[in-house]
């Protein structure tokens, strides 16, 4: 008979180890702690090859006949089902955390009470699947009434038992008077029926010699399904199979865990040393904002590392444990998996074996040896602002007014301290924090403090980014630095490198600043008004430049590098002068105005006024890209410039507002202009000035298939439920009414499309990249403030000053999108309008209502009684509008060879459309009998005129009026081709 397999920690035990050696000498030979041996041969943990080693080592047995029996035991357990899970997969060693030192930590104070509660659910968050209960309130709430932690588990673990379970847990000394109070409270809060379905848990991070004797007399009670009781030894245990847990255990503690923290450690580290304490509240618009893509990056098939970019690394750790708050309903149960990684070593020798940690990486040598595992795990890659080419996935921005002041409010800041911190720091956090930092190490980076390293990294602050090897960008840095040597900036940019936190990068042949405004501010008292003066100087030579492009023939342009048509100076400079110039124009001011006399916001406007005027279609050609940017840095001076070319008698804006062309590679000459409009959209004190802008161009059509349009612009900034503009409610309104004054073709269509069912889409402009007018903006809004836009709207198009046969249909087709209490009004203004319209015109009003209000599909989408109110008044306002002229009556049966549904089709549920078909033909019999009945032939032909109605006339007057059959003939004819006119005998 075949000996059962065994597990081979049982083997060792009862086949390995020498008789009458106990647990505590075996680990001392083998050179593990007595938990680890004690885990292993008790069936907690796998043998690992390094164990296996040292058992050979110390004992003689062989490390593959060890592993072989592992790899039978797992053969055999791989067979059973039904079983919880009770053997956890082999951890490599992380840190070698004891039971004296987690015993030491709980006797240290109050702390450990407060924070017990956070390791554990550490441990029991990373260390369990499926969970659908994970409850340990901590911190300030851990001495809410109630359980001191709760979990429902779908599977078991050795130590979170399957199903619901109760969890009590004390640092006091007297563990087992702990232990029976707590006990006895429970029993006594939860009815028995609810308990026998429970496991009552009690942990101590103490010693408790006694535990096992308390945990077996409280089993024989039988009041539980089961009890439970976990010390330091427990602890130990657990920990050694939670890499999560450790890296808490270690911050929490002071350990040092090979450059690996917590976000708990990331979360003290960032607010800690802050006077008052960073609150996670600054990034509320920002996690809200990301959210969704957080959830897509944690759940994608397969995993794929998520980019985050900010103004620091420390700064986008705090945005992550604000984003994986503990209370977050849908991302904090992922909290207590994540561990920052900030050296190289641990992460591939962990991610090698486990899976159960989310990293989040710091350094590009940690990011090089997580390659062979990014799509094994989610995982996070931290850079700074500027650091990478790509396109990040998830990008921190500086706040806006209103976010960074309810934030500091929390914070207890006054109003005064408040707008002082706006000015000093930008609204960005990273700067922020720098602003509030007791620490002079957080205050000045060490590559700011030295006055020498400060001072020669000015030209690679205001450049932004290069190209070493283009000798037009050498001689422009030459020249920002003040004439110093290319080979000695080469120097330089060799010496910052190697720095902790290198406020530089250098990739192949390009150069730059990691992030231009942590920089700026950093280095701010080393600038001079010579450097600055400098700056704008050289500013004015790099982006007045033309583009040499535009000298070829359209189609020709996308091949400008082939015929030597390039710019001399480098995109990369180029781009980096003009966000340099939106930074000074922006914080310049707060910056150096008062400690230099140097308005840099002036000199911002005066070098775009120069850049643009006078204007021409080259110039803003040439400058297409970087127009959002010029907006950006002087918007008052650029709008001005484009409503003084609008006055002209031939506006060159205009000229851009032509239609795209079918060449490859050849963008459209109005995407530049248009979002440095939605840039300054984004402003309310500027709302109005643009959008009249806006208004102007889009009176001329562009007929391309780009959204990419003046009027697909304004529909986006004045979208009802999701406005891409911070303007004020009533200041929309005022801007709205003032382009349908001045521009009432642009505005109409803007006002339908707030309620009409066929615009549910919204879409994004473009946002100021500093300026934070549209930060936090630009997402749906409240119901009640879209509610309010919309109906203004509504007033201002049933107001419309005069209307027409094509503003009446747009009114009556999109009843669908009113409320029923407000279509009474519309009927009222189309009863007003019907005394003063043509026949013509009543007609084609008449065919509107049935092809849309008086429909199936209409009747469908509404209430049966308000249903049935609006069609009542429908109809009524359908009969009035019956022509007198048969002709116009008639005309509606025959424009077409289908005749959409019709008014008739509402009777009946059941759609049949054979039946329907049939009552068509008749309706068309019947029309053309009359209408040669009281007309004669002329009316017929009248009637055989309008659109595809020959055929159908002819047809039918053919089956009705076999008498007359010539004249049937004839008409028949005219459905060939031939002219009835030209036959008068036959009249």
């Amino acid at each position: 008979m075949t000996e059962s397999p065994i597990h081979p920690g049982r083997y060792v035990r009862d086949l390995v180890i020498p008789a009458g050696m106990n647990v505590t000498k075996a680990a001392q030979h083998l050179g593990v702690s007595r938990p680890t041996l004690s885990n292993f041969l008790n069936g907690k943990a796998e043998l690992s090859s390094e164990m296996a080693a040292r058992l050979e080592a110390a004992f003689g047995v062989s490390a593959r006949k060890l592993l072989d029996v592992q790899s039978d035991w797992h053969a055999a357990t791989s067979k059973r089902s039904g079983t919880s899970l009770a053997i956890k997969s082999y951890v490599p060693p992380f840190l070698q955390i004891r039971a004296s030192r987690i015993e030491e930590w709980g006797s240290t104070g109050i702390a450990p009470r407060q924070r017990l509660s956070v390791f554990l659910r550490t441990l029991v968050n990373s260390t369990t699947s499926g969970l659908t209960r994970s409850d340990f309130p901590g911190n300030d709430n851990s001495e809410r009434e109630g359980w001191d932690g709760e979990v429902i588990a779908g599977q078991g673990t050795p130590w979170v038992p399957e199903g619901h379970s109760g969890w009590e847990f004390g640092v006091t000394q007297d563990v087992k008077g702990k232990a029976d109070g707590d006990f006895a409270k429970s029993v006594k809060a939860i009815p028995l029926n609810e308990r026998r379905k429970m496991t009552f848990v009690f942990v101590t991070p103490r010693s408790w010699s006694g535990k096992s004797a308390w945990m077996k007399a409280r089993q024989k009670e039988k009041l539980w399904r089961d009890v439970r009781a976990y010390d330091a030894s427990d602890l130990e245990q657990w920990l050694e199979q939670s890499i999560a847990g450790q890296a808490w255990f270690a911050s929490e503690t002071g350990q040092e865990a090979q450059g690996a923290i917590s976000l708990d450690h990331a979360e003290r580290d960032w607010g800690a040393d802050c006077e008052p304490p960073m609150t996670p509240a600054i990034f509320t618009d920002a996690v809200n904002s990301a959210k969704v893509t957080l959830k897509r990056i944690l759940g994608s098939d397969p995993y794929q590392p998520a980019v985050i970019v900010g103004d620091s690394k420390d700064e986008v750790l705090a945005f992550l444990s604000a984003a994986f708050a503990p209370d977050d309903p849908e991302l904090g149960a992922y909290r207590d998996r994540i561990i920052v990684f900030r050296e190289p070593g641990p992460l591939s020798k962990l991610a090698a074996r486990v899976t159960n940690f989310i990293p989040v990486i710091l350094s590009r040598e940690v990011e090089k040896e997580f390659a062979p595992f990014r799509s094994s795990m989610p995982s996070f890659i931290i850079y700074p602002r500027n650091a990478t080419n790509a396109k990040p996935d998830i990008e921190l921005e500086t706040l806006n007014w209103e976010s960074f002041n309810k934030a500091l409010e929390a914070m207890g800041l006054d109003k005064d301290r408040i707008d002082q911190l706006a000015r000093e720091s930008g609204r960005s956090p990273t700067v922020l924090r720098r602003r509030l930092s007791r620490l002079a190490a957080i205050r000045t980076p060490d590559w700011a403090s030295d006055q020498v390293t400060a001072a020669g990294l000015i030209p690679f602050v205001l450049a932004g980014a290069w190209k070493a090897d283009n000798k037009t960008d050498q001689a422009m840095l030459e020249i920002l630095a003040g004439d110093v040597a290319f080979e000695e900036l080469e120097r330089r940019i060799a010496a910052l490198l190697p720095l902790d936190s290198a406020p530089v990068w250098a990739a192949g042949c390009y150069r730059g600043v990691v992030s231009k405004i942590d920089a700026l501010f950093a280095i701010q008292t080393s600038f001079t008004a010579v450097d600055l003066q400098r700056f704008f100087d050289v500013a004015a030579l790099v982006l007045a430049e033309l583009d040499p492009a535009l000298e070829l023939p359209e189609k020709d342009q996308w091949t400008a590098a082939i015929y030597g048509k390039t710019r001399e100076i480098s995109g990369a400079l180029r781009d980096g002068f003009a966000e340099t110039l939106v930074l000074m124009a922006v914080y310049g001011p707060a910056l150096f105005k008062g400690r230099l006399n140097f308005d840099c916001a002036a000199h911002a406007e005066h070098l775009v006024r120069e850049l643009l005027t006078p204007l021409s279609v080259s110039t803003l050609q040439s400058q297409n890209y970087n127009l959002p940017l010029y907006a950006e840095a002087a918007p008052d001076t650029f709008l001005s410039i484009i409503e003084a070319d609008l006055r002209a008698e031939k506006p060159v804006t205009l000229e851009l507002m032509r239609p795209a062309t079918d060449f490859p590679f050849v963008s459209s000459p109005r995407t530049g202009l248009l979002w440095a409009l939605e840039n300054l959209a984004w402003s309310d004190e500027l709302f109005l000035r643009t959008v009249l802008v806006l208004g102007r161009l889009a009176e001329r059509a562009i007929d391309d298939n780009l959204m990419n349009k003046p009027s697909s612009s304004l529909s986006s900034i004045f979208r009802s439920w999701m406005p891409q503009t911070s303007a004020k409610l009533e200041h929309r309104q005022d801007a709205m009414k003032m382009l349908a004054d001045r521009h009432a073709n642009v505005a109409w269509p803007i006002c339908i499309e707030q309620f009409s069912q066929r615009s549910r889409v919204g879409h994004y402009s473009h946002k100021p990249r500093w300026r934070p007018d549209g930060h936090g903006k630009g997402s749906p809004i409240t119901r009640r403030e879209d509610n309010a836009f919309t109906l203004f709207l509504f007033r201002l198009v049933l107001d419309w000053p005069i209307h027409t046969l094509a503003t009446i249909g747009d009114l009556v087709s999109n009843l669908d999108g009113v409320g029923e209490e407000l279509h009474d009004e519309v009927w009222d203004v189309v009863d007003r309008w019907i005394t003063s319209a043509s026949e013509e015109d009543k007609a084609d009003l008449r065919e509107r209502i049935r092809t849309s209000v008086l429909t199936r599909r209409a009747r469908m989408r509404g209430a049966k009684g308000a249903a049935a109110k609006r069609t009542t008044r429908a109809k009524a306002t359908f009969e009035r509008l019956q022509p007198a002229d048969l002709v116009l009556r008639h005309d509606w049966l025959f424009r077409q060879s289908w005749v959409e549904e019709s008014a008739d089709d509402v009777i009946d549920d059941d759609y049949d459309h054979r039946a329907r078909a049939e009552r068509i033909a008749e309706l068309r019999a019947q029309a053309v009998e009359e209408v040669f009945t009281c007309g004669g032939a002329e009316e017929v032909l009248r009637l055989a005129e309008r659109g595809q109605a020959a055929h159908n006339v002819g047809w039918f007057l053919a089956q009705v009026l076999d008498d007359r059959a010539t004249l049937a003939e004839a008409l028949a004819e005219i459905a060939n081709g031939s002219d009835l006119r030209a036959h008068p005998e036959r009249n």
